[in-house]
C-alpha cells in the first residue's frame, strides 16, 4: 500500500540567495577555474548559488504555510548586514575535497550562525526533522562538487585560491526554497522571500 503522504512532501530549506553582483563574481571565478581544472568537477550554476541556513528535508505540504510565516517572523527580527565573501576551501579536507566552497570572513561571520540558530529555535518541533545536534554550523557557498577521482593539481589550486576575494555581499533577504531533484541537478524554486529587518 502506498503511503498517502509520499506525493505531498516538499523538499525545502531556508537560505540566503546570492545577489547579482556576487553571482557575477562566482561566474567569473568558475570560468577561470574550468581552465585550471578542466575535468572532475560538477559546478554549481552561478544563479543558484546560495547559503543554506537550515535544511528541512521533505516536509508535508500542509506545513508550508507555517514555514512561510516563520520566514517572515525571523526576517523581521534580524537586521540586514554586509558580509565579505573570501577564500576557497573544501570539505572534508582542502587537499582532497568532495565539496568546494567560498567562505565568509570579517566581523559579519557570526551573524550567519546567529540567523541559523534563530531559525531552528523558531522551528522547534514544527517539522518532522529535528535540529542538527553536535555539528558546528559552517556558513559557505557551494561552488562545485567532486563527482569522481580528485582532479589533477587540485591541492595546489586550492592553496592558490585560499584567499580569493569574491567581494562584499549585502545580506538583505531570507528565503524558503523548494529543491526539485532532476537528473541534471537540483532546481531551486522560491516559496517565499522576506526582507531582513522589515
Amino acid at each position: 500500500m502506498t503511503d498517502p503522504y509520499v506525493h505531498d512532501l516538499i523538499r525545502t530549506f531556508y537560505a540566503l540567495s546570492a545577489p547579482s553582483g556576487l553571482v557575477d563574481s562566482v561566474r567569473r571565478f568558475q570560468g577561470r577555474a574550468r581552465i585550471d581544472l578542466p575535468r572532475g568537477l560538477r559546478w554549481t550554476k552561478p544563479d543558484q548559488v546560495h547559503l543554506t541556513l537550515a535544511f528541512l528535508g521533505h516536509v508535508p505540504v500542509e506545513r508550508i504555510e507555517e514555514l512561510k510565516q516563520i520566514t517572515q517572523s525571523v526576517a523581521t527580527g534580524f537586521q540586514g548586514f554586509d558580509a565579505i565573501v573570501q577564500g576557497v576551501g573544501g570539505f572534508p579536507r582542502a587537499d582532497r575535497p568532495r565539496v568546494i566552497w567560498a567562505g565568509l570572513s570579517g566581523e559579519s561571520h557570526p551573524k550567519f550562525g546567529d540567523l541559523h540558530h534563530r531559525i531552528w529555535d523558531r522551528l522547534n518541533s514544527e517539522i518532522p526533522k529535528p535540529a542538527p545536534v553536535g555539528r558546528e554550523f559552517h556558513p559557505h557557498l557551494t561552488l562545485a562538487r567532486v563527482s569522481g577521482p580528485q582532479p589533477p593539481g587540485i591541492a595546489e589550486w586550492m592553496k592558490q585560491n585560499s584567499e580569493f576575494g569574491f567581494g562584499v555581499w549585502p545580506v538583505r533577504e531570507l528565503v524558503l526554497l523548494q529543491s526539485v531533484l532532476t537528473p541534471n541537478g537540483p532546481i531551486y524554486q522560491t516559496l517565499v522571500q522576506a526582507q531582513l529587518g522589515i
